[in-house]
């Protein structure tokens, strides 16, 4: 294949980049449990009729509103998210499909609130999850705060959780509007001292001074999404300058309104700027979506060359949370898999 026959907008063939990128080794850094739901899954909570699948399943559709995408979670979310089991059940599927996809390595979440309202011990569901990881398959679990989640009845269970050895990480979830609240200046460290790693949404629906927030006043190294920061030039400075990983997921993005295209999409701008970035689903039962169509998208719909789509796929082994032995066995594998493909 001739990658420069894929440098001009929409000119590479959407077959020949799935196969591409089907066929490469692949991360996905960004995903949300609950919106990864299976469909059978879904049919046992939710009465459709047989041949129906999500409408955001087609390519060219587009939620009204951010509510009207939250308001579809939550019509089976407080359904089927209701035990350890039910979590179990789910990331098994899921992680099995993602094996199918090519994953090897995945970073995941699951939702604290959902914890929060379902009286759900967090302890317990983490175990549940991790016990399902399959091999060839590295998982890295985190749990989504809310920017309000702290509260006198959740203050011990936010405690303890970060001493659950089965737990990776943290990540920032909720609305972006919120700036970052006290008591997160203090827990996001502590995280960290405990030995987890930290990310947080920020820079989709809020803009650039929210992603400023993140790296800043919470210290993460990692920032799911955070697109916007190309609104300003000196939050584009400062994520260069702290080498920050942007975990971005744009046909998400497209289907939420919070681009206006895959050729408009700011992603363009922040590899242009030095701005490490990865492509992930966010949620896929949402968005009908795999890692491949996030390549595929770009490629034919936003007019990126080949090289650039690799070295995209090839950041995701480079930023793991893995050992320094572990990364250089994941990009061998990617190295010799890109150079059959290129």
């Amino acid at each position: 294949m001739n990658p420069s026959k894929m440098t001009i907008e929409g000119s590479g063939d959407p077959v020949q980049l799935k196969r591409i990128f089907s066929t490469l080794p692949k991360t996905e850094m960004h995903l949300h449990i609950e919106g990864a739901i299976a469909l059978d899954e879904y049919r046992e909570v939710v009465d459709v009729p047989a041949e129906w699948t999500p409408p955001g399943w087609a390519t060219d559709y587009r939620y009204e509103t951010f509510k009207a995408f939250e308001d579809f979670i939550l019509g089976y979310a407080d359904s089927w998210y209701n035990s350890p089991e039910r979590y179990a059940r789910s990331a098994k599927s899921l992680f099995q499909r993602k094996l199918d996809e090519g994953v090897r390595y995945l970073e995941c979440s699951f939702a604290g609130i959902v914890c929060q309202m379902k009286q759900l011990p967090i302890g317990e569901i983490v175990d549940a999850i991790r016990s399902v990881v399959p091999p060839g398959l590295e998982v890295r679990l985190f749990i989504g705060l809310h920017h309000d989640g702290w509260i006198p009845e959740t203050e011990k269970p936010l405690t303890d959780m970060l001493h659950l050895k089965n737990l990776d990480g943290i990540d920032l979830h909720g609305p972006e509007r919120y700036p970052v609240a006290d008591w997160m200046l203090d827990y996001w460290p502590a995280a960290r001292a405990a030995g987890k790693f930290t990310k947080a949404h920020a820079g989709e629906l809020g803009a650039a001074w929210h992603v400023r927030e993140a790296v800043e006043k919470l210290g993460v190294s990692r920032i799911e999404h955070g697109f916007r920061a190309v609104e300003d030039p000196d939050v584009l400075e400062l994520l260069v300058a702290h080498k920050m990983v942007l975990d971005v997921c744009p046909i998400s993005n497209f289907k939420l309104k919070t681009v206006a295209s895959y050729g408009t999409h700011p992603l363009r701008k922040l590899i242009e700027a030095g701005v490490i970035c990865t492509l992930n689903t966010d949620d896929p039962f949402i968005f009908g979506n795999t890692v491949a169509d996030e390549f595929v998208v770009l490629g034919s719909e936003a007019g990126y060359d080949l090289k650039t789509l690799v070295q995209l796929a090839r950041n995701g082994f480079e930023h793991a949370l893995v050992t320094d032995e572990q990364r250089r066995t994941m990009l061998d594998e990617f190295d010799a898999s890109a150079a059959k493909v290129l």
